[in-house]
């Protein structure tokens, strides 16, 4: 995998970065650790599968008003990781972005290593992640652990922008593709969306984070959709009995199946969060978690 990705990048715009070494491996993507060859300053390296080039030209055509590849380099806020230059390498799409960390949220919690309160801090900095996106008329649309990068003290950057969307043109009858687990009733149903979807992964986001699964961790294909769409969660404080009721109840409203019963703002969202106590404790997948 690395030597393919390393062909790639022996021509073109993006021939003077080295990738070293695969870091993450998506559906859609992949990502390498490397540098610029004439600087050696770090870089990170994505480069487009076959698969993800589809998503992307079909994203391109009907949800965004200019290619993603015009967006990226002009976004710039530290919760966001930063894209150096896009272009194409042996026709696959690539992205250069700044060096971030290399872990993710998800990583983090299936390691069982990160501290309840940097946990929370690295959820609200995602959040204001989102905040800036969404004052720039966009959709993120992939939130997930594994869609933020985390240091070992909780400081966070969303580093996957691939499903970012204009808000103005996410259309009922829109595309379903997202990560599984977090992906809002509203986008199953083809609905049209809003900030709010992302207000929704977000949700399931901490649901997972203090309770060890996701909001609807039972089910496969077609029967766990209809489980998103018809069903509620089991409350946090039911899985984790010390999660407090204040943090229970920011959670599960940010996980309403109606947009219109959900926080309409992520700083709406962020403002409870920070403001909840936390729990002594997490369980299941980050059980090792303390409050510490």
């Amino acid at each position: 995998m690395l030597e393919r990705i390393r062909n790639l990048l022996g021509g073109g715009i993006l021939s003077r970065y080295q990738a070293d070494a695969v870091v993450f491996k998506h559906t859609f993507y992949t990502i390498s650790v490397g540098r610029e060859k004439k600087t050696l300053r770090p870089v990170l390296v994505k480069v487009y599968t076959d698969e993800g080039m589809e998503v992307q030209d079909k994203l391109d055509e009907k949800y965004r008003d200019k290619p993603l590849a015009e967006i990226l380099p002009e976004l710039s806020n530290r919760f966001v990781v930063k894209t150096i230059e896009t272009g194409r390498a042996k026709g696959r799409r690539v992205e250069v972005m700044e060096a971030a960390p290399t872990t993710t949220l998800g990583e983090r919690m299936n390691a069982r290593n990160l501290p309840v309160k940097a946990l929370r801090r690295a959820i609200l900095q995602a959040g204001e992640g989102l905040m800036y996106l969404h004052s720039l008329g966009y959709v993120h649309r992939g939130i997930s652990p594994d869609a933020i990068a985390v240091t070992p003290e909780g400081d966070a950057k969303i580093i996957d922008l691939s499903l970012l969307m204009d808000s103005q043109m996410t259309h009922a009858g829109g595309t379903m593709v997202g990560p599984s687990g977090y992906v809002a009733p509203e986008v199953i149903k083809r609905s049209a969306i809003d900030e709010r979807c992302d207000i929704w992964a977000l949700g399931a986001v901490c649901y997972e984070a203090f309770c060890g699964v996701k909001p609807f961790p039972n089910g496969h294909g077609y029967e766990a959709l209809l489980k998103v769409i018809n069903s509620k969660p089991q409350p946090l404080e039911e899985r984790n009995r010390s999660v407090p009721a204040d943090l229970n109840a920011v959670v599960m409203k940010a996980l309403e199946k109606y947009p219109e019963h959900r926080y309409a703002k992520v700083e709406e969202m962020l403002t409870d969060f920070a403001a909840a106590r936390l729990p002594d404790r997490t369980t299941n997948r980050a059980a090792a978690f303390t409050a510490a």
